[in-house]
C-alpha cells in the first residue's frame, strides 16, 4: 500500500460542486456535521482514501468485522438547475504526522480538483472559556465570504 491510497467506487459528473469537510476532533463537531449533511442529503458515496499516516488501528462492526481507517467522500447533486452541487468528506481520524497532513490534504485536494471543485469549507469545533456566549468564528481567503 502506498502511504496514500484513493480508491474511486463511483463517477459523477457535477456542477460547480463545494467541498465541505468535517473530521473528528474537538467535541466532534466537524465530523457530526457533515455525517449529518450525508444523511439528510442522501448523498452517495465516491470514494475511499486509505494512508499508513492514520492511527494505527481498525475499527469493528456489530459482526466483529474489521476495516482500516479511512476518509470518505460522499456527492449530492443539487436538484435546482441553478445550484451548485455538494463534496462532503469526513474520516474515522485525523492524520497523526505532520508529513501525513500534507500528504492527505494534498491528496484530497486532487481529487476534488478533478471533480471540478473551486471552493473548500472546513467544519470544526473551537473550545471557548465555560459560561461564555457561544459564537461562530470564521476565517477565510477571501473577504466577501466573511460578510
Amino acid at each position: 500500500m502506498k502511504s496514500v491510497e484513493l480508491r474511486e467506487l463511483k463517477k459523477v459528473e457535477f456542477k460547480k460542486p463545494i467541498l465541505v469537510a468535517g473530521f473528528p476532533g474537538l467535541g466532534y463537531v466537524g465530523k457530526l456535521a457533515v455525517t449529518h449533511m450525508v444523511r439528510v442529503l442522501k448523498a452517495e458515496k465516491l470514494a475511499e482514501l486509505y494512508s499508513t499516516h492514520f492511527p494505527h488501528h481498525v475499527l469493528s462492526d456489530d459482526r466483529g468485522l474489521v476495516r482500516l481507517l479511512r476518509i470518505e467522500f460522499y456527492g449530492w447533486i443539487n436538484p435546482d438547475s441553478g445550484g451548485r452541487d455538494l463534496i462532503l468528506v469526513t474520516g474515522d481520524a485525523q492524520v497523526q504526522d505532520v508529513e501525513g497532513q500534507y500528504l492527505v490534504s494534498s491528496e484530497i485536494l486532487r481529487y476534488a480538483r478533478d471533480l471540478g471543485v473551486d471552493m473548500v469549507i472546513t467544519t470544526g469545533g473551537y473550545q471557548s472559556r465555560p459560561g461564555g456566549t457561544p459564537r461562530v468564528i470564521a476565517a477565510s481567503t477571501n473577504v466577501g465570504f466573511l460578510d
